[in-house]
């Protein structure tokens, strides 16, 4: 069941109550009842979390919520249940030319060892996100490569 943002209008994808409450702050998340709840994903909008009567916001949620921080905001988390962020995969790719990270994470979720649905705050694998993060700055480092000497720009 998704709802619509009561503070932006934007349409909001379906988590469960068992995400929400883990990832609210002590005490704010004793307000979370067995309901279904959506996150917004605008970047823009204070609200993360928010069924018809209850909103929760950035500041009620206990670790950085990457879908409302800039892309360029370091540190930038991906992978809550490992501790792996973009800094780490740019790191990664800067000095090797590829990362394992991706393969790393896929395997600790084959083996059932992540806890996405208590640890990140979109209650879903992260995956998705950390290899969206790897294509867009491999494309970045390999525009960096691809730059003519002395900031001169063609065309």
């Amino acid at each position: 069941m998704e709802e619509v943002c009561p503070e932006c209008g934007e349409e909001g994808i379906d988590v469960e109550a068992s995400t929400v409450r883990h990832m609210l702050e002590p005490f704010v998340n004793q307000d979370v009842e067995e309901t279904e709840y959506s996150i917004c994903m605008d970047r823009d909008c204070s609200v993360v979390y928010f069924d018809g009567d209850r909103v929760f916001q950035e500041g009620d949620v206990c670790v950085p919520v990457n879908f409302k921080m800039e892309p360029d905001e370091r540190p930038f988390p991906l992978c809550y249940c490992y501790g792996y962020g973009k800094e780490d995969l740019e790191s990664e790719l800067t000095k090797r030319g590829e990362t394992g990270v991706p393969d790393w994470i896929a395997q600790r979720v084959r083996n059932g060892e992540c806890a996405c649905t208590y640890k990140n705050p979109k209650g879903r694998c992260c995956l998705g996100d950390v290899n969206a993060a790897v294509g867009e700055l491999s494309e970045r480092l390999r525009g960096k490569d691809q730059e003519p000497s002395g900031g001169e720009h063609c065309c």
